[in-house]
């Protein structure tokens, strides 16, 4: 009986010694069950209030789920990295982060020190298009800066030339409070979705980005961006720097009008096809920009679904195909219906 009962404690003991942590990824660091007391005390000192990091629920706002990893004491931002390393606080977290998110913090409680923003602007311009093509993440987390950007048209009547040039410097807001800053660009032929190039992140940030947005700026104008008016008349074979569209102006729909048409087609008027009649609003809201400049009056389009090039003039309401010589009224109106 004697020899029983020492073979149960021996059993109860060794089983007791060999009891492990246990790490649960969904509430954190609970410390070891069923422990001695002397594993009791350990478990004390892993889980007290000033170093224990528990996890909070993600946020999905930006279109992926960002895991939201506080401190219990003082609510700082701890790198899910870090997350299964309790006695990390949150001040060696921040000396030792790995990469930069690509993401803005997802929480802003507590007291931090202020990191310099840009300026940003509501309304009167956005993120091109096309940037949304070359990293669709980043374009629907960037904001133009407020002065860093500029549309520039280089037209030359006479040789029926007609180009575009769209500088923006964009900041998007990382982890741990800052922003990067990178430089968009797009050029091509009026009409046309053209090229566009990417720069950045800068290492020098904001000041970096400034500098070769000027650099740009002024090789294509001819102009430093510190002299730059917008709406001057430009130097000859260099860009015009556009006046700004404001955004409040109304939409138009654009007709052209059919006559004698070799398919059939009954004369009237017809609407533009929605990605001309984009384009050509555009540039009657820059030729309104301008109190109607003359140098602005007459534009070359391409037109992507036909393949024509049309010589638009704003000024008389009249289009003409540069191959065929065809001239036809055009018409602009508020409603959508058709000019009567």
């Amino acid at each position: 009986m004697r020899h029983s009962r020492r073979l149960q404690i021996i059993s109860r003991s060794k089983r007791s010694r060999n009891l492990v942590s246990h790490y649960d990824p969904a509430a954190g660091w609970a410390g070891p069950k069923l422990t001695s007391p002397r594993r009791r005390v350990k478990a004390r000192k892993a889980t007290s209030p000033s170093t224990r990091v528990i996890p909070t629920p993600a946020n999905t706002s930006n279109g992926f789920a960002t895991p939201n990893l506080t401190n219990q004491v003082n609510n700082t931002i701890v790198s899910p990295v870090f997350a299964c390393f309790p006695k990390a606080s949150a001040d060696v977290l921040k000396k030792r982060r790995i990469v930069k998110a690509r993401y803005p913090p997802t929480a802003t409680a507590g007291k931090s020190k202020e990191t310099p923003t840009a300026k940003y602007l509501c309304g009167e311009t956005s993120v091109d298009q096309a940037m949304f093509k070359e990293d669709a993440s980043l374009a629907s987390r960037a904001k133009v800066h407020e002065n860093l950007h500029a549309r520039l048209a280089l037209v030359d009547q006479s040789k029926h030339k007609d180009g575009f040039y769209i500088l923006q410097v964009l900041a998007v807001d990382v982890l741990f409070g800052g922003s990067d800053y990178y430089l968009f660009s797009r050029w091509g032929h009026t009409g046309t979705k053209g090229q566009w190039k990417l720069e950045g992140p800068y290492e020098g940030g904001e000041i970096e980005a400034e500098t070769v947005f000027a650099r740009t700026f002024e090789s294509k104008t001819g102009v430093a961006w510190n002299k730059a008016v917008r709406g001057a008349p430009p130097e000859a074979e260099r860009c015009e720097f556009l006046q700004s569209v404001p955004k409040i102006r109304e939409t138009g729909s654009w007709f052209y009008y059919l006559k004698n048409d070799l398919d059939g087609k009954p004369d009237g008027w017809y609407e533009y096809d929605e990605e001309n009649a984009a384009e050509v609003e555009e540039l009657f809201g820059q030729y309104q920009a301008s109190n109607c400049a003359a140098r602005l009056s007459t534009r070359f389009v391409q037109s992507s679904s036909s393949g024509f090039t049309y010589k638009v003039v704003l000024g008389t309401m009249t289009q003409q195909n540069t191959r065929t010589g065809k001239t036809r009224p055009i018409q602009r109106t508020v409603t959508g219906l058709p000019p009567k």
